[in-house]
């Protein structure tokens, strides 16, 4: 396709649009002019009463309205301790793989960074992934898995089911990226669960 015959807006499936357009971002991003979320995408994950799955925007926005709270430019600031903390724990880990003069798996130590600030800011109690000698591959893996196993189940949504009838071991033959998925999904669904509750 001749790229000069293209236009900023493009059909890329009969639900989809892709916008190549900067000042369209307003338009998009409108608090104004409210619009439903695509259903198809939110519910790859499976938790339907999250916030990040709940298609109806007026709903969205009350259970969105209990996190606002959180991401205040006060308790954002209230945070800088916590971070400076968190920080120095990383630049300790850098110089001290510095010293023994080995490698240091930086994607791999920016995920166990970010992880253990986000658990000790939302739960109070932070994973400590950065304290993990290897730099818990482990997680990295799952955060990988759920990222396969999301992007497999938005597109055969009825698959889900059928995964989580079957036993740990014959998922983590066919597929241990969606085992990963499945076992950060059931934490999530146990979290949202006792969030409802309380």
């Amino acid at each position: 396709m001749n790229d000069s015959l293209a236009g900023p807006i493009i059909r890329i499936s009969p639900y989809e649009l892709h916008i190549d357009d900067p000042d369209y971002y307003e338009e998009l991003y409108s608090q104004h002019k409210p619009r439903e979320k695509y259903l198809w995408f939110v519910s790859q994950f499976g938790l339907p009463a999250s916030v990040f799955a709940t298609v109806d925007h007026k709903l969205h926005r009350a259970r969105r309205a209990a996190l606002n709270p959180f991401f205040s430019k006060q308790a954002v600031t209230r945070l800088l301790p916590m971070l400076h903390f968190m920080i120095e724990k990383l630049c300790g880990r850098i110089e001290e793989s510095r010293k023994l003069g080995k490698p240091m798996p930086m994607r791999e130590a920016y995920l166990c960074l970010t992880t253990d600030i986000i658990t000790l800011y939302a739960f109070n109690n932070s994973s400590n992934l950065l304290d993990s000698p290897d730099f818990a591959p482990f997680f990295y893996q799952t955060v990988q898995g759920a990222e396969t196993g999301a992007h497999l189940l938005k597109h055969f949504n009825f698959l889900l089911d059928i995964f989580e009838a079957l036993p740990n071991k014959v998922m983590a033959v066919l597929n241990p990226g969606v085992l990963l998925f499945l076992k950060w999904r059931s934490v999530s669904s146990a979290s949202n669960s006792a969030l409802r509750t309380c």
